[in-house]
């Protein structure tokens, strides 16, 4: 009987550490998915003001709009590819915590009251990372999009007030992101309160009784 319990936790500490290398190579991949979809959709706003000179974007003209309609759409898909990796990373997230128990979860998955940062933190990774991501692009789409205007089409200069007025729009989601995690935290440490709570009048109960 002992040699088969000792089989058996043998086997799932097995199964833990090929979870765990799973867990490593999809952690690995999401975060370079982001990276690279980054770097190409900043380089694609970058280029026509850094790699083209005065003379050339005379003869390009209108076409260099070709760049910002790319990074546009490369964003699009990068939103798609990433969320695949990130539901891809989360159920062997999922996988790998439920076989080594309650008791072995990180440390930073916070259980008691949080605090901002502890809350941030504590997210699902799908949602940070993609609400992460779509901030970053929109502010690529937006200021990108009207630098290349601005620097490559002489007839349509435009007045340094334009790119305050479009700045609340990336104010406005970070805002929202941040709404949402202040959200979460007191929903959170409200029910923690009331569970703390409910264990104090159990503790008490069965001290009285």
């Amino acid at each position: 009987m002992s040699e088969q319990l000792e089989n058996s936790k043998l086997s799932k500490d097995k199964l833990a550490s090929l979870f765990f290398n799973e867990y490593q190579y999809r952690h690995s991949l999401l975060w370079s998915t982001i990276k690279f979809y980054i770097i190409i959709i900043a380089s694609l706003y970058a280029y026509p003001m850094f790699s083209i000179n005065a003379d050339d974007i005379q003869k390009f003209n209108f076409r260099l709009i070709i760049f910002p309609i790319s990074g546009f759409l490369i964003t699009f898909i990068g939103w798609w590819h990433i969320r695949s990796e990130a539901d891809r990373f989360d159920v062997v997230y999922k996988k790998y915590n439920e076989i080594r128990g309650q008791g072995n979860r990180p440390t930073w998955l916070y259980t008691g009251k949080r605090s901002f940062i502890q809350q941030l933190i504590s997210e699902s990774m799908n949602k940070l990372i993609l609400s992460l991501y779509f901030i970053l692009s929109l502010i690529f789409f937006l200021f990108g999009t009207l630098m290349i205007v601005d620097y490559c089409f002489f007839e349509n200069q435009i007045h340094p007030i334009m790119y305050l007025s479009i700045l609340p729009i990336p104010i406005l989601f970070i805002i929202k992101f941040l709404v949402t995690i202040l959200f979460n935290m007191m929903v959170h440490n409200k029910k923690t309160v009331i569970k703390d709570c409910g264990n104090c009048i159990k503790s008490t109960e069965n001290e009285g009784a």
